[in-house]
């Protein structure tokens, strides 16, 4: 199968070549929105970690900016991986994890500090921490708060030395110099091996816990995809550095592809979301069809998280023009444009929303989303969504798709690719 329909995403961040991966170092800094993510911009695989950067005033339109960050010292040499942002005194405090492999093969992770006065130009300032006793070398991706008492909070993802997942917390007086505290979540063990890109996200009532463990076993409705990405409502003792949840473990996004998500605060006090769209096999992720194009994955929309009822609603950052109306009748849509959304307030029982590789079924309460596998060419199916739908928001970009259903209650996220050069999208009634 030849695929044509290949536009470039219109408002989701890509790369213009090679690979992108986990958004990092989110940040509103000096009136821009910066997106800094892991970037192989030699090739379209995994074998080179770099960042790539872009900006935006709105959240719609990117600028990409020169590379920031590349591996070139003792202990970043083989690459930079995930970190966060943040500012104090008018001045970006970026951490970021650096990989040394020996020539032994050997390897070692550093978590390392660099700093900008502009967003544009980092300096690196090296390690800012020893390699805590008792875990692997799987110790990466710090993300930095500040807590309501003045003090700096790091939350490090990480793999005790038995191979159990886990979240450590530091603290720091000032940025620089940081104390381990001990693991963040001490009440919880789960069946996982590897805990990535943790975030903590305080809203109105509730902090929320939201990280990517690795090795979940599959249920039959959740956690079905390679690694999934999770997330308690609950509540951090800044005099401990613990967080206890209040909830059992939720699954962020229902969809194929979403991975390693960064949650940062916006000009007034929102908090903002990016995710990977992927994480397929080895198998599927070299069978993407943009590689021929040279480049491959996006970050999600940018997505502004609320809570309600103890759980993270999500709704997207679109342009206006792409918010279409689908009658409450049988119709068919043809898209001529890569890009657009529709927005639907189900009246009915039964009811499904198709393309020619993706469609929505709901029936029985039950929302199910299916589409084409560009590898397998089989058909692969993910339930959703439990419950009375009144609202449901489809976005297209190019070759993304997010759902968001009840103003963003529950989210999916989704790759599809088609060999139409149009999309003829039919909501049918049953």
């Amino acid at each position: 199968m030849q695929y044509r329909n290949l536009d470039r995403p219109q408002w989701h961040v890509y790369p213009e070549q090679g690979l992108l991966n986990d958004p990092n170092g989110l940040v509103y800094f000096k009136g821009k929105y910066h997106v800094y993510y892991q970037y192989n911009f030699r090739d379209t695989t995994h074998r080179f970690k770099a960042w790539g950067h872009r900006t935006s005033s709105d959240l719609l339109t990117w600028s990409e900016e020169d590379i920031p960050l590349v591996p070139s010292e003792w202990y970043d040499k083989d690459g930079c991986y995930s970190g966060g942002a943040f500012v104090k005194d008018d001045c970006l405090y970026l951490f970021y994890t650096g990989t040394v492999i020996e020539e032994d093969g050997s390897k070692s992770s550093y978590q390392c500090l660099a700093t900008s006065t502009d967003g544009y130009h980092l300096v690196k300032q090296g390690p800012i921490l020893p390699h805590p006793e008792g875990y692997t070398r799987h110790v990466r991706d710090p993300q930095v708060f500040q807590g309501t008492n003045g003090r700096y909070y790091m939350l490090l993802g990480a793999q005790t030395n038995d191979l159990r997942g886990t979240t450590l917390t530091y603290q720091s007086d000032d940025l620089h110099t940081w104390k381990l505290m001990g693991e963040t979540v001490p009440s919880v063990s789960l069946d996982s091996y590897m805990w990535e890109c943790p975030n903590l996200v305080r809203l109105d009532e509730y902090d929320y816990f939201i990280f990517s463990p690795q090795g979940l076993p599959k249920e039959a409705e959740r956690f079905r995809n390679v690694f999934s990405t999770t997330y308690y409502a609950g509540r951090f003792d800044e005099e401990t550095g613990c967080f206890t949840p209040l909830t059992p473990l939720e699954e962020l996004d229902k969809g194929f592809d979403f991975y390693a998500p960064q949650v940062f605060k916006g000009p007034h006090n929102e908090s903002i979301m990016f995710g990977w769209a992927g994480v397929p096999t080895p198998e599927e992720e070299s069978a993407i069809p943009t590689i021929a194009k040279g480049w491959v994955h996006t970050l999600t929309a940018a997505r502004l998280l609320k809570e309600k009822d103890k759980r993270l609603v999500a709704l997207p950052v679109i342009p206006d023009q792409l918010k279409t109306l689908s009658e409450e009748k049988d119709s068919c849509v043809v898209i001529s444009q890569c890009s657009g959304a529709m927005s639907l307030k189900p009246q009915k029982d039964e009811w499904c929303l198709t393309s020619d590789s993706w469609k929505l079924i709901y029936r029985e309460q039950t929302l199910s989303l299916s589409r084409t596998n560009w590898y397998s060419k089989y058909q692969e199916s993910r339930m959703v969504y439990r419950g009375q739908i009144d609202t449901l928001l489809v976005t297209y970009d190019a070759h993304i798709g997010e759902v968001y259903i009840n103003e963003g209650m529950a989210v999916a996220t989704f790759k599809f690719f088609s060999d139409k050069n149009n999309m003829t999208v039919k909501y049918c009634l049953k």
